[in-house]
């Protein structure tokens, strides 16, 4: 890391979090230079059966790759919040965890699938699909969840907000940037330590512990108001556009190349 700093003149953060953390390693200067979100358009409509999901269900999606660290997205406190929220024996509603590398993950795993196995309502996609599935499960889904212990930045996040469904998220980290009261369902919680092995570099590190009663009662929330739902998604979809689009990101990247060669050209 020393070395790679050494090598640069300046740092481009995605989000205000990693932001914070690099200035904590460096004295160059560090912006907010946010990365663009986009999706290109789906080449069909896809639909809930190709998937095996119910028809009349309210369905939550989660998603997580067993490389990218099962304790830091945190799986375990979406099932237990869905089934806080919606006591067995409830219909109308479904979860679903896509997942993939799940080969060696925790045992914390284990617990989420001790929880699915008699839950009829929970359901695991596991194997890889492509660019576009992935975008076209989103899209017949009715709401994204992630109850994340951290996040770099959250793209999940930003896309499915891009598709104009709801999101149920941790009010920690890099999503923070885009996520609010008005663009989303924001769940409290407390910072807790990094446990031994559960993180690279976990020594002296933070995360966010989702409060699983909070996210019960957003995910409560997200079924049973329509109009706030609606507003929320909305409101999410037209954020991320108008400050997450290439041409949004491309005219700040723009304007601060810009701002440096003028800078150069007085220094010469």
């Amino acid at each position: 890391m020393e070395l790679a700093l050494e090598l640069v003149d300046e740092i481009w953060s995605s989000t205000r979090f990693t932001a914070e953390a690099m200035r904590g390693a460096t004295d160059k200067p560090v912006l907010v230079m946010p990365m663009a979100v986009a999706l290109p358009p789906l080449s069909r409509a896809y639909t809930r059966a190709e998937f095996g999901l119910p028809e009349d269900a309210f369905v939550f999606l989660n998603i997580l790759d067993g490389n990218s660290s099962v304790h830091r997205k945190n799986p375990l406190a979406v099932i237990k919040a869905f089934q806080r929220a919606f006591p067995p024996g409830t219909g109308g509603v479904h979860l679903l965890f896509k997942t993939m590398n799940m080969g060696s993950a925790p045992s914390q795993w284990d617990d989420v699938l001790a929880l699915c196995r008699d839950d009829p309502r929970v359901s695991i996609i596991s194997e890889a699909i492509a660019r576009e599935a992935v975008i076209g499960l989103q899209s017949v889904c009715d709401c994204f969840v992630s109850l994340h212990r951290a996040e770099g930045f959250g793209r999940n996040i930003a896309e499915a907000m891009l598709l104009e469904k709801p999101v149920i998220v941790s009010a920690f980290s890099g999503n923070t940037d885009f996520t609010n009261d008005t663009t989303a369902f924001m769940v409290g919680g407390e910072a807790i330590a990094v446990g031994a092995g559960e993180y690279a570099f976990a020594d002296g590190q933070h995360w966010w512990d989702a409060d699983v009663e909070s996210a019960a009662s957003q995910m409560r929330r997200c079924v049973e108001d329509e109009g706030e739902r609606r507003q929320r998604a909305l409101a999410g979809k037209h954020f991320v556009l108008a400050h997450y689009s290439p041409e949004a990101v491309g005219r700040n990247y723009l304007e601060r190349l810009q701002q440096l060669n003028a800078a150069s050209k007085e220094g010469a």
